[in-house]
């Protein structure tokens, strides 16, 4: 291979690229959990709910099932909301995933 070709591909492996991207993206999680706090406060549960869903998005991208323990915190708080805009049945679903991660202390 050409060595000019070879300095232009700092990446060789996509996947950790992806990861290390997704793993640069935990700030923006914290700060939309931070303002679905603010929501929460004035009880503006169906204005928290995407930002929950989304900062959830972000970390299992970033953390996946391997570190499932590190979601149980944003798992539980996005399943609070669904339960508190009448999404049970998705809130149930997530309520299960929540009592799944071995060592939590989430419901006990």
């Amino acid at each position: 291979m050409d060595r000019s070709r070879k300095r232009w591909r700092p990446w060789r492996n996509r996947k950790e690229l992806e990861v290390r991207i997704s793993r640069n993206q935990i700030p923006i999680s914290t700060a939309l959990d931070g303002l679905a706090l603010v929501y929460e406060d004035q009880k503006k549960y169906s204005e928290v709910e995407p930002l929950r869903r989304r900062s959830l998005e972000i970390k299992e991208r970033a953390w996946g099932e391997r570190y499932s323990s590190f979601l149980a915190d944003s798992l539980a708080a996005h399943a609070h909301v669904l339960h508190k805009i009448g999404g049970e049945h998705d809130a149930a679903e997530i309520d299960k995933r929540v009592e799944a991660i071995p060592g939590n202390k989430i419901g006990q």
